[in-house]
């Protein structure tokens, strides 16, 4: 069994959605704030979405069954007329290539004490699957 392949070709960009997952500790307590919203008091842990880019790509595959015995038989009696093999694309093959680029991936991280100090973070996600962060 062998193969005759296109060549790939884009067929655009789309985003999947990643999580990280946020690890907030502090020998002092606060309430923990991501993007304005409450998560909680510290120690505390948020898990946050974003979206991670992929471009897809796509080629026309086809497969055939190479007999070379018979092929040269049929292409010697029907005088070089006969095509020893499928010229019909028989699949579809896609893959995805990460771009590397992260959509809607800035949170800023703030924790309030009670002695009214606070502690501010940007966190920028790339994919990790845990981040810790002491806020001291």
């Amino acid at each position: 069994m062998t193969s005759c392949t296109t060549a790939w070709k884009s067929e655009g960009t789309f985003c999947k959605t990643t999580q990280s997952k946020l690890v907030l500790n502090s020998s002092t307590s606060g309430k923990v704030y991501i993007s304005g919203k409450y998560i909680g008091d510290v120690p505390a842990t948020a898990v946050v979405e974003y979206c991670t880019e992929f471009r897809r790509e796509t080629r026309n595959v086809s497969y055939w069954i190479t007999q070379p015995a018979e092929s040269t038989m049929f292409t010697f009696l029907s005088l070089g007329l006969y095509v020893p093999f499928s010229i019909i694309p028989v699949d579809v093959q896609t893959r995805l290539i990460p771009t590397g680029r992260y959509l809607n991936n800035q949170f800023l991280v703030k924790v309030e004490r009670p002695d009214s100090s606070k502690w501010n973070y940007t966190y920028n996600g790339k994919g990790e699957d845990v981040v810790r962060l002491s806020t001291e």
